[in-house]
């Protein structure tokens, strides 16, 4: 919790007591990505059968000053994870993780030299999420733990950005607080068997809903990223 603290303390005093002269205008826009691919195939050793996995993660947002410090924004986001088995015997869903979620954010800036500025990101977002998890239950039995679920949250992340030119910057993030997450969905858990005898699998459903109020401090959240910044001609 001290560390919460301490990171606040410093955002603050970052936003409130550095004077420097900025960097961006109000009405300028923005657009940023960020994409992210894995393509592994790999054996866990010689007895098991081959896996490939397959990750990619995809972002988009765009957004507008509206004062020189200030701006605001949306986001998209989607990811998938797949991990697929060769073994025949294991007729098992190779989708491990899929996600779609948006989210509205704002930036608070703070110059720190000519190219260099301070940012404060607060946001909030709606994901949804589905996941399978693959557990082993004895030598021939596995369970898998399938979850819809639809992630209500808040953050609150900072960085520094330098402006390489008018046309480009390199955005590095360094902290994220999550003081605010609500989940909620369904769970569909079946039972696989390697005994070819047994061909459907078993099924049994429930519910899940979970929360957090008490704000978290994640010190290791670290990326970077480019941004395009352009000016709207209107006619």
């Amino acid at each position: 919790m001290k560390n919460i603290y301490y990171f606040l303390i410093f955002a603050v005093y970052m936003l409130l007591y550095q004077e420097a002269q900025a960097q961006f205008e109000a009405k300028q826009s923005f657009v940023s990505g960020n994409l992210s691919i894995d393509i592994t195939s790999f054996k866990l050793d010689a007895t098991e059968p081959s896996q490939s996995y397959n990750y990619y993660d995809l972002g988009v947002s765009w957004g507008q000053f509206t004062q020189s410090n200030r701006s605001s924004g949306w986001g998209i986001n989607s990811s998938l994870a797949s991990l697929k088995y060769t073994d025949p015997l294991l007729n098992i869903p190779s989708l491990q993780q899929l996600s779609l979620g948006g989210n509205h954010f704002f930036e608070f800036y703070k110059p720190l030299a000519e190219k260099f500025a301070f940012y404060l990101t607060p946001s909030v977002g709606l994901t949804y999420r589905l996941e399978n998890v693959l557990r082993r239950e004895d030598s021939e039995n596995y369970l898998l733990d399938q979850t819809n679920s639809l992630i209500l949250g808040a953050s609150l992340s900072a960085g520094i950005a330098w402006r390489i030119t008018q046309k480009w910057a390199l955005y590095g993030g360094f902290a994220l607080v999550n003081p605010i997450r609500i989940s909620g969905g369904a769970v569909n858990t079946k039972r696989y068997s390697t005994n070819t005898h047994n061909k459907v699998p078993i099924e049994s459903r429930g519910s899940v809903f979970d929360y957090n109020f008490a704000p978290s401090l994640n010190t290791t959240s670290i990326g970077l990223g480019f941004r395009y910044f352009y000016t709207r001609k209107y006619i």
